[in-house]
């Protein structure tokens, strides 16, 4: 099973949850509006992590889009 953390980063006075997975070129994922990092990537998230340093982003307080 590949090393995992997580924590809360302060962005723009917003508490963002986040995970990193697996280890080498990064991948970020984002999940779409009322889902969670589970229900958008909980059956892919370890897959990916194998070759690739996962970074999956939760933004439960985000209310307007990223762009």
């Amino acid at each position: 099973m590949q090393k995992s953390s997580s924590g809360y980063a302060l962005v723009d006075g917003l508490k963002i949850y986040y995970e990193i997975h697996g280890k080498g070129a990064q991948l970020v994922l984002i999940h779409g509006g009322g889902s969670t990092i589970q229900t958008s990537f909980g059956r892919v998230l370890h897959s990916f992590a194998k070759e690739r340093q996962v970074k999956a982003v939760y933004c439960k307080d985000m209310v307007t889009p990223l762009m």
